[in-house]
């Protein structure tokens, strides 16, 4: 593999005791030096420790994994841009027009 963006799904899959062993085994194949998070991913857990009372036992757990898995990918966590966040408001917009539909936020 040349270089990849690694989905939320799969960063969830590797931090779950339980994750899904097929995910493991794709990302220990890989040179993780060439994989790369979206901005969205820690966007995504922020979204969910916000999700979560502040006395929630979870949430310091949550902000701890965010921060590790930031730190692991220090300079390959890939920034939106206008044009990127323009581009992407065009395809939900067109998928609800075309279906009747709204897909997700993200």
């Amino acid at each position: 593999m040349r270089e990849g963006l690694v989905d939320t799904n799969v960063i969830a899959a590797l931090a779950a005791p339980n994750g899904a062993p097929g995910v493991k085994a794709w990302t220990a194949a890989q040179d993780e030096e060439r994989l790369f998070l979206s901005v969205i991913t820690l966007a995504e857990y922020d979204k969910c420790i916000h999700q979560l009372r502040d006395d929630d036992p979870r949430r310091a757990r949550y902000s701890a994994n965010r921060d590790a898995i930031e730190g692991r990918f220090t300079g390959r966590v890939l920034p939106l841009s206008n044009n990127i966040v323009r581009c992407w408001g065009s395809i939900p917009g067109r998928i609800r027009r075309d279906t009747g539909y709204p897909p997700p936020m993200i």
